[in-house]
């Protein structure tokens, strides 16, 4: 009989050889003071109360602690049919000590306390669990989720939790999930509704000069596995209602012009797919303003558009088609160097420092124009860093305006038909006054003429051929100076 075994045990397997039949009662205490590791998973001040009678081996109320936790065992084996239960629970386990060790490639990306129960049952390898898995709060790759609750089955090697829920940012998520433990491969289908997107995304960025607010939908079919690197690809939507982006300096200084603390929208829609390291937003991804909205229409991509976020620099690559107002940036050319054109074809790396440069002098003249909307079609890449991009591509559309043209131009041709009266009139006058001067005769008979009708036709005939043609050379020379 061994009283006690001391020392280490580090290994996945523990054999014991012999004809435990032959013994008809048993009882033992099996403590480990130092650490048992078994597929990464590290146990330590493990207690194992054990005891056999009639063929049945059973362990009451074990213990040990699991990342700094605490587990608890209660298990019972038939030795003739190796059929058996095991009611197995661990409180308040470290998930992101659990990870580090169990996932080394997602190290230092979980943290947060979680609780699991499981009431398991099988016969040899035949395995069968159910249970749940709980906590008040984790956080997984920056994003915090509450509330959580996950039912868990196991069966065949497949680990699956349906109609899970948590709470994400106000919002409220539900889950399903599978995982083949063989294969290391998984597939989730994740619903979020609710979603209070500026606390979501300044997590996520790790922190955001600004805000963007609103309230988020979010669908997404994930699949991927689990082997010496995690790999994923998956399908979306994310969709949002009415909110605003305000609070970034180069967005506070447009803002200032059209009297708004920032870029509003009533709705925004954003098929994507995502892979490993990169979300691609679709072609068609939308953004639209409320109506009579100062600063723009409406904000699209033309293609798919990428943030690849694997590297430790975010960034993007878009082609957006943005309806904007264009009669506002004009305005403020004559404040700046190139107009709106300056702003991004200059080669302008830092997108605030140029629009500062862009803007100097000509907020007050912009203001004055800014309630009048010339919105313009304009295409544009934006590329590079996500904390520096840069604008290439700029291609502005034809005005919208057609009333104001057409009633500038006929303000236009009045003013020339006033000015052309004007200078008709002057030079009759100064015909009429140069020919009494040279033949005062001729207008003199014609007055005479008029009222007592003494001279001959044929000698009006004459004093009128002398007369036109007298105009006519007056007009000639006169017609060349009042141009001038």
């Amino acid at each position: 009989m061994i009283n006690k075994l001391r020392g280490d045990f580090d290994g996945e397997e523990l054999t014991v050889n012999g004809n435990i039949a032959l013994i008809p009662e048993v009882k033992a205490d099996i403590a480990v003071n130092g650490n048992i590791k078994t597929y990464g998973v590290k146990l330590t001040n493990i207690n194992i109360p054990l005891s056999y009678a009639n063929n049945k081996l059973t362990s009451s109320n074990g213990t040990a602690k699991l990342y700094s936790g605490t587990l608890k065992n209660n298990l019972t084996l038939d030795i003739n049919t190796l059929k058996f239960t095991d009611n197995f629970e661990a409180v308040n386990v470290n998930l992101g000590n659990l990870i580090n060790d169990t996932a080394p490639d997602m190290k230092n990306n979980f943290s947060g306390k979680t609780n699991l129960s499981l009431n398991i049952t099988g016969t040899g390898a035949n395995i069968n669990a159910k249970g749940k898995l709980t906590s008040s709060a984790l956080k997984a790759y920056n994003i915090n989720l509450t509330n959580i609750n996950l039912p868990l089955s196991y069966t065949n090697n497949n680990l699956s939790s349906q109609n899970g829920t948590a709470k994400l940012y106000s919002g409220n998520l539900k889950n399903n999930l599978n995982f083949d433990i063989n294969a290391m491969r998984f597939s989730d289908n994740i619903d979020a509704s609710g979603v209070d997107v500026n606390s979501f995304i300044q997590d996520i960025s790790g922190g955001l000069e600004g805000k963007i607010t609103g309230t988020g939908k979010l669908t997404l079919s994930l699949n991927g596995t689990i082997k010496d690197k995690t790999n994923y690809s998956g399908t979306g939507n994310f969709s949002m209602g009415s909110g605003m982006i305000s609070g970034f300096k180069w967005l506070d200084i447009v803002a200032k012009i059209h009297n708004t603390k920032g870029i509003n929208y009533i709705n925004v829609n954003a098929p994507f797919t995502i892979q490993t390291g990169k979300l691609i937003l679709k072609s068609g991804t939308i953004a639209n303003a409320p109506k009579n909205d100062p600063m723009y229409k409406y904000a699209k991509l033309t293609q798919n558009g990428t943030v690849d976020f694997s590297k430790q620099d975010t960034t993007l690559n878009f082609m957006t088609e943005s309806s904007i107002n264009y009669q506002l940036i004009n305005a403020i050319q004559g404040g700046s160097k190139g107009g709106f054109e300056a702003l991004f074809k200059g080669g302008i790396s830092n997108f605030e420092d140029g629009l500062k440069a862009f803007l100097s002098g000509g907020l007050k003249e912009a203001e004055k124009t800014a309630s009048t909307g010339d919105f313009r079609v304009v295409n544009l890449k934006i590329s590079g860093k996500a904390s520096s991009p840069s604008f290439s591509g700029l291609k502005i559309g034809p005005s919208t305006i057609k009333q104001t043209t057409t009633t500038t131009t006929k303000q236009s041709d009045d003013k020339k038909q006033e000015s052309s009266q004007s200078s008709q009139s002057l030079k009759d006058k100064i015909i009429d006054r140069t020919i009494d001067v040279i033949a005062p005769n001729l207008n003199q008979n014609k007055n005479q003429n008029q009222n007592q009708n003494q001279n001959t036709q044929q000698k009006q005939n004459l004093e009128d051929k002398l007369k036109e043609e007298l105009r006519k050379g007056l007009e000639k020379g006169l017609g060349g100076l009042l141009k001038r």
